[in-house]
């Protein structure tokens, strides 16, 4: 299993992000939301493939994370991990720390 820490994310009240994770869903694995804090909002998650030729199979993609900072908080772990949904033990798990500000000025 690898663990992989991110950079940091900084936001503030009100500001959307989104987050691309690389996975491959042909082949039973999936990302899975795993720790967020209350303050971040999850609004959307889609998985897309890579640009492909017609008729291809197993072809790998991203799946996009979309959030809205709704209220203020200080390193607050957000973590996802790459597993299957049948198997306890993820193959890879990301990791990162939000604060989210009441405004610019406060970064």
């Amino acid at each position: 299993m690898s663990i992989i820490n991110k950079e940091n994310l900084y936001l503030t009240v009100g500001e959307p992000i989104s987050l691309l994770l690389p996975g491959n869903l042909s082949t039973g694995y999936s990302w899975y939301l795993r720790v967020k804090p209350d303050e971040l909002l999850l609004f959307s998650a889609v998985y897309a493939t890579n640009p492909h030729l017609p008729g291809m199979v197993g072809v790998p993609g991203k799946v996009e994370f979309d959030f809205l900072a709704n209220a203020t908080g200080i390193d607050m772990d957000l973590e996802f991990v790459y597993m299957r949904a049948w198997e306890t033990d993820p193959v890879q798990i990301m990791k990162y720390k939000v604060t989210i500000n009441p405004n610019k000025n406060n970064m």
